[in-house]
């Protein structure tokens, strides 16, 4: 049976779309049972929620306390960042982005991995912020970010929440 013309025989294009079809089974599978994980994506979403409580409870007339636990993971940081009015700036060589584009009183809280920063977690405050560093003795208006591991204080004084380390 010496067939010209014919590229594969009959068995060999059986066995091609077996193997193809088995192979879409497979990833089908991995991407249905096992979807992406980001690890930094889940903190950042953890954090947003817990400064818009402190945020409640500086609205109330009360202190409130907010801290980003350092994980140990090395490889991914968590930062808040504060925007202001800006949509990114860049912070001792790391280039942040908010993903909120528009607002007087951006923050996020971002993941950075050592290349890339990722501020997918933002909210607009009602009012602007401060952060108060008591390490250089210099509030921070404009644009500033802190650092996972620093506890700290936020209060509502003369409209404008006021952060500080604790």
């Amino acid at each position: 049976m010496n067939k010209k013309g014919n590229l594969f025989s009959e068995e060999s294009v059986k066995v091609i779309l077996a193997v193809t079809v088995l192979a879409l089974m497979i990833w089908l599978m991995v991407a249905i049972f096992a979807p992406a994980f980001d690890k930094g994506d889940e903190k950042g979403e953890s954090y947003l929620k817990q400064l818009e409580e402190a945020i409640g409870e500086a609205d109330e007339g009360r202190e409130a306390g907010f801290f980003m636990i350092d994980d140990g993971i090395e490889d991914l940081d968590s930062y808040m960042v504060y925007f202001g009015k800006a949509i990114s700036f860049n912070w001792k060589k790391i280039s942040f982005v908010s993903k909120k584009k528009s607002g007087n009183s951006i923050i996020c809280l971002c993941a950075y991995d050592g290349n890339n920063a990722v501020c997918n977690h933002c909210t607009n405050l009602d009012l602007p912020a401060t952060f108060f560093d008591t390490n250089a003795g210099k509030t921070h208006s404009e644009n500033w970010t802190i650092r996972e591991g620093v506890r700290l204080k936020l209060e509502k004084e003369g409209g404008v929440y006021e952060f500080s380390i604790r």
